[in-house]
């Protein structure tokens, strides 16, 4: 299902700014906020500059479009050794909630939510 906000909470927020519309936080390679973006934005700008290269899979600023800063940018992209530092740090990143606070990825106003379950039937077979 999806939330979407009433005008009350539109103008209670921007007083209180708790969270980001899809619109109201620019990312560099997204075209809309999500926390998750932002989350995910933030972790490779700090994973590629201690290993002192960018990913093959980051595209370059210059060829994006409304782009005010790109720290990845002057960044070389990484070679096979760069590659292997990306992946082990990636591989024990745990500083998501440090991230929300210093790249200031709040929560999302705006979201969806998709739910799904399973539900095992068991039958019980009779012998003749």
């Amino acid at each position: 299902y999806t939330l979407l906000a009433g005008e009350a909470f539109i103008d209670w927020q921007k007083e209180n700014q708790i969270c980001y519309f899809p619109n109201q936080k620019n990312l560099t390679y997204f075209g809309t906020y999500s926390q998750d973006n932002c989350l995910l934005e933030c972790k490779v700008e700090k994973i590629s500059k201690r290993c002192g290269c960018a990913p093959w899979f980051i595209p370059r600023t210059k060829d994006l479009q409304n782009v005010t800063e790109d720290i990845l940018n002057d960044l070389p992209v990484c070679n096979s050794e760069g590659s292997k530092c990306f992946e082990e740090k990636s591989k024990n990143y745990n500083e998501d909630l440090i991230d929300r606070s210093e790249c200031e990825c709040k929560n999302d106003c705006e979201m969806v939510h998709t739910f799904s379950t399973l539900q095992v039937r068991s039958k019980i077979y009779s012998q003749i």
